[in-house]
C-alpha cells in the first residue's frame, strides 16, 4: 500500500491568489502525488506481489477552513 501525503497549502483571500501561487500549489500537489505513486507501482511490480495505491483528497472539499480569510465573514 502507498499513501502520498505530499501537499502544500497557502491560505490567502481569493482575490489575492496569483496564477504563480496557484501553479506552485497544483504542481507540488499533483506532480508530487504522481511521482510517489509511480515509484510505488514500479516497486510493487518488481516485487511481484501487487499492492494498492490509495489516493486521498483534501479536507478542504468537505468543510469550511477558517484559515481562508473570506470564510470568516
Amino acid at each position: 500500500m502507498s499513501w502520498s501525503p505530499t501537499r502544500i497549502f497557502e491560505a490567502q483571500p481569493f482575490l489575492d491568489t496569483t496564477p504563480e501561487s496557484l501553479k506552485q500549489t497544483l504542481y507540488t500537489n499533483l506532480i508530487g502525488m504522481l511521482l510517489c505513486y509511480q515509484a510505488t507501482a514500479r516497486q510493487m511490480i518488481a516485487q511481484g506481489t501487487g499492492g494498492k495505491l490509495v489516493g486521498s483528497l483534501t479536507f478542504c472539499a468537505s468543510r469550511a477552513v477558517l484559515a481562508f480569510p473570506h470564510t470568516l465573514q
